[in-house]
């Protein structure tokens, strides 16, 4: 069975030939997100996404324009997903590698 795309009502739902119980559904969401570090706001969108991944929390998504990028801190090294390809890591504050893209 070849990688499939499926599309869904509200969203796409991944699945591929190397493990096809392993899913991955990306949902478009009518609510406001707010991220904040104390009373900082980091980053608020009317438009996120939310990634539902097999044996993982959801994972939320914003458009970088709703980001405070002058507040994130790149730092070195990356990972790879072999479902989401290459991730660049961003510390916020305090708090180590709290956003991805």
């Amino acid at each position: 069975m070849p990688p499939a795309v499926l599309s869904e009502v509200h969203g796409v739902a991944v699945r591929t030939a190397s493990d096809p119980y392993h899913r991955i559904d990306i949902h478009n969401t009518s609510r406001t997100l707010e991220v904040r570090l104390g009373d900082t706001v980091i980053a608020r969108s009317e438009h996120p996404v939310v990634l539902f991944e097999s044996g993982f929390a959801p994972r939320w998504y914003v458009p970088r324009a709703d980001i405070d990028e002058p507040r994130l801190r790149p730092v070195e090294g990356q990972t790879f997903c072999p479902y989401k390809g290459l991730c660049d890591y961003y510390d916020i504050g305090d708090v180590h590698r709290a956003a991805w893209s």
